[in-house]
């Protein structure tokens, strides 16, 4: 894994207020056992939608322990499975995360997560709090083909929260214009007593389309 610098550490507001538009839910068929065995797992619900308008697909994640990633396709008015079947990823087991990076220790270990999801340049990218990591994965089988860790910008002072029992990134947006990762720190103070939450704005990494194929 590579490390990309941000190249803005201050926190980013941008407040503005958007005239919602009028929208309907859409039924979601999940016939199979295997998706509904996903679906029921403990976290699935809290983290993790993605919608590509475009080709009318949907995407969900299991948060963790095991976390999991489902695709369903609209049909009509509903979400249905692909042929292929919905579930991209289904780790059954605890899978603990890797060493986050040179002079980082891990103070405990943490489960592998998802606590974000993004649809960007063909591409499904997942944002993995407890890791420290954003990852680019293949759409159509959930694989994971390369990922980025951010873990020496947050777990560094004046960023990292002492007391924090897991990983803070909570939100992920990824433009031509670089990434943007929220921490939701649960009103939790860092070193220098800051109890705001922050966003961090880093430059996409050169090597982003590295074994990229569309």
């Amino acid at each position: 894994q590579r490390f990309w610098k941000t190249d803005r550490r201050k926190c980013l507001a941008d407040h503005r207020l958007v005239q919602p538009a009028k929208a309907a839910w859409s039924r979601a068929n999940l016939p199979r056992a295997k998706e509904k065995e996903v679906l029921r797992r403990e976290g699935f619900q809290r983290w993790g939608t993605k919608v590509d308008a475009e080709a009318g697909t949907l995407w969900l994640a299991a948060e963790r322990q095991a976390r999991g990633l489902i695709k369903l396709q609209r049909q009509g008015d509903e979400w249905k499975c692909p042929l292929a079947g919905c579930v991209l990823l289904a780790e059954r087991r605890f899978l603990p995360t890797e060493p986050f990076g040179p002079g980082i220790l891990n103070r405990e270990v943490m489960p592998v997560d998802f606590s974000d999801l993004v649809f960007w340049q063909g591409r499904l990218w997942t944002l993995e709090r407890n890791a420290h990591q954003v990852c680019r994965r293949n759409p159509l089988s959930g694989k994971r083909e390369r990922c980025w860790s951010f873990a020496q910008s947050v777990l560094v002072e004046p960023y990292f929260y002492p007391d924090a029992p897991f990983g803070l990134a909570e939100a992920l947006l990824i433009s031509d214009d670089g990434i943007i990762i929220g921490l939701d720190n649960n009103g939790r103070a860092r070193p220098d007593g800051d109890k705001r939450p922050w966003l961090f704005h880093f430059a996409l990494p050169d090597d982003w389309r590295e074994g990229y194929q569309p």
